[in-house]
């Protein structure tokens, strides 16, 4: 499971829109395909105040840390830098250095239930054999008012379990009342559009089975998604 660079980016949007703070948990650990250098440059260009003498962690432990020479940043730091308060990651197992180990397939123990403010969930619905338990169970861990972006394949690239509708999604949102769900099609050609982009991103109008193309310069408020790093 990865942070992709357009991720990164969407993140950034995201944060500039309203700050990922509080405790952050990731659905897994995260390679993040993002050096100090990309995160300054991101930081420049979404108008966020870079923390002078902040100290990126670099990434070791997960499986694909050595895809940037060894000067990939970490998830942990990543949320660090934005502000968080506290940083978890849960999976099945300690593989790759999770703290919280608990099986989203199956009923989590409440003492779970509305721990985060912020979850991010990087292709993980689509690898398990139960995801609809799995994001019903993400939803139990959010706290009322918190915020959950989940990344997960639509095609059967990269040969996912599952693979998913707009509408799978937004449907769930909607019945259990969320007070705001967007959903985006992120489209790339290869592993290198798909790692490092720019991908074309359409934003699925759900309610009246439309897509829609995304002017990656509109602000926050209106696209909330932004993808492709240049520069």
């Amino acid at each position: 499971m990865g942070l992709s660079l357009p991720t990164v980016e969407l993140l950034f949007a995201e944060n500039k829109y309203k700050s990922i703070e509080g405790d952050v948990g990731f659905i897994g650990r995260q390679t993040t395909y993002a050096t100090a250098d990309s995160i300054h440059f991101l930081s420049k260009k979404y108008g966020f105040g870079q923390k002078e003498g902040f100290s990126f962690e670099l990434d070791t432990v997960t499986r694909s840390s050595n895809v940037g020479g060894g000067h990939l940043i970490t998830d942990k730091a990543l949320m660090n830098y934005f502000g968080s308060n506290s940083f978890s990651c849960i999976d099945v197992s300690d593989y790759e250095g999770a703290d919280i180990i608990c099986d989203l397939s199956d009923d989590i123990p409440e003492e779970l239930h509305n721990r985060f403010d912020f979850i991010y969930d990087g292709s993980c619905l689509d690898n398990i054999f139960n995801p609809a338990t799995a994001l019903m169970n993400i939803s139990r861990l959010l706290r009322p008012g918190g915020r959950v972006i989940l990344v997960n394949h639509a095609t059967w690239f990269n040969g996912p379990y599952t693979v998913f509708s707009p509408g799978w999604f937004f449907d769930y949102f909607v019945a259990n009342r969320y007070e705001d769900c967007q959903v985006f099609l992120g489209i790339f050609s290869n592993t290198d559009e798909l790692m490092y982009g720019p991908m074309q991103v359409y934003f699925s109008n759900w309610a009246h089975q439309e897509i829609e193309w995304v002017n990656l310069e509109r602000n926050r408020a209106e696209s909330r998604m932004y993808i492709g790093l240049q520069g």
